[in-house]
Protein backbone atom coordinates (compact mmCIF):
# COMPACT_ATOMS: atom_id res chain seq x y z
CA UNK A 1 0.00 0.00 0.00
CA UNK A 2 1.26 3.46 -0.72
CA UNK A 3 -0.14 6.90 -0.01
CA UNK A 4 0.46 10.04 -1.45
CA UNK A 5 -0.11 13.45 -0.12
CA UNK A 6 -0.97 16.26 -2.73
CA UNK A 7 -1.61 20.06 -2.55
CA UNK A 8 -3.35 20.55 -5.47
CA UNK A 9 -5.63 22.82 -7.19
CA UNK A 10 -8.82 21.32 -8.63
CA UNK A 11 -7.42 21.51 -12.23
CA UNK A 12 -4.39 20.02 -11.22
CA UNK A 13 -6.37 17.70 -9.98
CA UNK A 14 -8.82 16.61 -12.67
CA UNK A 15 -5.75 16.48 -14.97
CA UNK A 16 -4.19 13.78 -12.41
CA UNK A 17 -7.45 12.10 -12.41
CA UNK A 18 -7.42 12.03 -15.98
CA UNK A 19 -3.40 10.82 -16.46
CA UNK A 20 -4.26 7.93 -13.25
CA UNK A 21 -7.19 6.51 -15.15
CA UNK A 22 -4.71 5.68 -17.81
CA UNK A 23 -2.82 3.40 -15.67
CA UNK A 24 -4.78 2.00 -12.72
CA UNK A 25 -5.84 -1.36 -13.25
CA UNK A 26 -8.86 -1.21 -11.49
CA UNK A 27 -9.04 -5.31 -11.16
CA UNK A 28 -6.15 -5.57 -9.30
CA UNK A 29 -5.87 -1.57 -8.14
CA UNK A 30 -7.80 0.76 -5.54
CA UNK A 31 -7.52 4.57 -5.75
CA UNK A 32 -8.83 6.81 -3.15
CA UNK A 33 -9.11 10.31 -2.62
CA UNK A 34 -9.68 12.34 0.38
CA UNK A 35 -10.51 15.89 0.96
CA UNK A 36 -9.16 17.65 4.25
CA UNK A 37 -11.23 20.66 4.73
CA UNK A 38 -10.55 23.41 6.83
CA UNK A 39 -12.88 21.77 9.52
CA UNK A 40 -11.02 18.42 9.27
CA UNK A 41 -7.51 19.53 8.84
CA UNK A 42 -6.98 19.94 13.00
CA UNK A 43 -8.08 16.30 13.49
CA UNK A 44 -4.55 15.33 11.21
CA UNK A 45 -2.13 13.63 13.74
CA UNK A 46 1.04 13.66 12.07
CA UNK A 47 4.26 12.25 13.44
CA UNK A 48 7.26 13.81 12.69
CA UNK A 49 6.57 15.92 9.75
CA UNK A 50 5.02 19.56 8.72
CA UNK A 51 2.46 20.20 10.27
CA UNK A 52 -0.34 20.38 7.78
CA UNK A 53 -1.23 23.26 6.33
CA UNK A 54 -3.36 23.55 3.58
CA UNK A 55 -4.65 26.63 1.49
CA UNK A 56 -7.87 27.14 0.50
CA UNK A 57 -9.50 25.11 -2.28
CA UNK A 58 -6.58 22.51 -2.34
CA UNK A 59 -6.98 18.23 -2.10
CA UNK A 60 -5.17 16.10 -0.49
CA UNK A 61 -4.79 12.78 -2.23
Amino acid sequence: MSVFECDISDKLLTELKTKLRKKVRLEEDSVRFYVISHHTRGQVEVWNGPPVVQPAGSVVI
